[in-house]
C-alpha cells in the first residue's frame, strides 16, 4: 500500500489530465473545421 501522500497526488492530477485532454480535443477539432474550410474554400476557387 502507498501512503497517505499519494491519493491527493492523483485526486490533484486526474482533473489536470482531463482539462489538458479537453483542451487538446478543442484544438484538435479546431484544426479539422480550419482543413475543412481550406477545402470547401479550395473547391469553391476551382
Amino acid at each position: 500500500m502507498y501512503g497517505g501522500s499519494n491519493p491527493d497526488i492523483r485526486e490533484v492530477l486526474i482533473p489536470i489530465v482531463i482539462v489538458l485532454d479537453m483542451i487538446f480535443l478543442f484544438l484538435s477539432l479546431r484544426g479539422i473545421i480550419k482543413d475543412y474550410r481550406i477545402i470547401k474554400y479550395s473547391d469553391r476557387i476551382r
